[in-house]
């Protein structure tokens, strides 16, 4: 039996899908000063698992690749 067969009727739902770094803060004044050509530095270490989230739970984690030009996130762990 394939996933797919075993899998539930909802389980053609979409739903939306985030890539998260590691939460961060910025301050308003940050935000309003955002601009074209501005680098922001990102909080998160090279090499670090990046989150995959869907709703407020995280479902799993992985690394960022590129994949025929492509950014992607290559699976390697789940969630818990």
């Amino acid at each position: 039996m394939t996933p797919a067969q075993g899998a539930p009727l909802h389980a053609d739902v979409a739903v939306d899908v985030v890539v998260r770094f590691r939460p961060d803060t910025m301050r308003l004044r940050e935000v309003l000063s955002l601009a074209p050509g501005l680098v922001l530095p990102l909080p998160h270490p090279v090499g670090e698992p990046l989150q995959l989230v869907v709703g407020a739970t995280v479902v799993a984690v992985g690394r960022v690749v590129v994949v025929e030009d492509v950014f992607a996130l290559e699976v390697t762990g789940d969630g818990a």
